[in-house]
């Protein structure tokens, strides 16, 4: 039987989440020049989604400890054990992965990540971080 999370904790990241997922769906809004062109546009739209992805893995840790699902010892090991207990696809842990591996680079201060890519992710993972979300409120 699958334990659900009642906290109070959870519910106000899941509430900080939705709000963290409006900004970039404003953001996402901005054309190319527009985003990069301003410092405030793309730095927020790092912070956000730095700390969208984080919020995720957070709630979603907390799953795999309360239904027992298996060890985290990385990022990298939650969409697995999600995957591995028939919670998503193959093709849904490809995509958690590679947010975490978004979230890593930014973390990082990667000088790969440059605006352009910033603003290519809003346009066409944002439903990647949507989706996420859908999943690890199945829980709530």
């Amino acid at each position: 039987m699958v334990k659900t999370l009642e906290s109070e904790v959870t519910k106000t990241q899941l509430q900080n989440l939705d709000e963290y997922l409006s900004i970039l769906e404003k953001l996402r809004h901005y054309n190319l020049q527009e985003f990069t062109g301003d410092p405030e546009r793309y730095g927020s739209a790092e912070r956000f989604l730095l700390i969208s992805i984080e919020a995720i893995n957070d709630i979603a840790r907390q799953v795999i400890a309360d239904n027992e699902l298996g060890t985290v010892n990385n990022s990298s090991d939650i969409p697995a054990l999600f995957e591995e207990n028939g919670y998503m696809s193959g093709e849904q842990t490809k995509k958690w992965l590679g947010l975490i591996e978004f979230k890593d680079r930014i973390e990082n201060d990667d000088h790969d990540i440059d605006h352009v890519e910033v603003h290519a992710f809003l346009q066409n993972s944002l439903s990647d971080l949507r989706q996420m979300q859908r999943i690890v409120t199945m829980f709530i």
